[in-house]
């Protein structure tokens, strides 16, 4: 696989499409769980709102497609937090993004610091070191690397925002 491909070829097309699906994923898990983004992790995210972020993935998929080694970080990324958002969907929809949000709130200030940090690592550093492993043992190699590279920035994606999450 070349570092960088033509518009067109087909590791252009499954990169493309791989991220398409992602981000689509992400998109709909995202619009399921919050869909006026009150519970929105992402500052970035909720500062574009729906359309600036589906103009945003559209664009983001068509040029990181050019770079498939991006691509593969990119959509394991996003299919990583889809089922991380489909996972509690159900429940901030149907006790509404405000009262899912004080609920969860409350939960959380209630739990010690200790049992809150150790759980939040034992649900996220498998991922990383899952995704450690994939990167040193690949040789490089595009697919296996790119797929580590993605499992690592999940975990700390997760955890950089459940901890903002816990401060309110």
């Amino acid at each position: 696989m070349d570092i960088v491909v033509d518009a067109g070829n087909r590791w252009w097309w499954g990169s493309l499409l791989a991220l398409l699906a992602g981000r689509a994923l992400d998109l709909l898990s995202t619009w399921i769980s919050t869909p006026r983004l009150e519970n929105e992790g992402n500052p970035l995210s909720r500062r574009l709102g729906w359309r600036g972020g589906i103009a945003f993935s559209i664009l983001i998929s068509f040029g990181a497609a050019f770079v498939p080694l991006i691509a593969i970080i990119l959509a394991t990324t996003s299919f990583l937090i889809a089922a991380e958002n489909f996972r509690s969907a159900w429940l901030m929809r149907t006790m509404g993004e405000h009262n899912y949000r004080d609920w969860y709130l409350r939960r959380v200030s209630e739990t010690p610091r200790a049992l809150y940090f150790g759980c939040l690592l034992g649900k996220t550093l498998p991922f990383i070191l899952l995704g450690l492993v994939l990167t040193v043992g690949s040789g490089l190699r595009p697919i296996p690397f790119g797929m580590g590279v993605g499992m690592i920035g999940y975990g700390l994606a997760v955890l950089l925002y459940s901890w903002l999450a816990r401060r309110g």
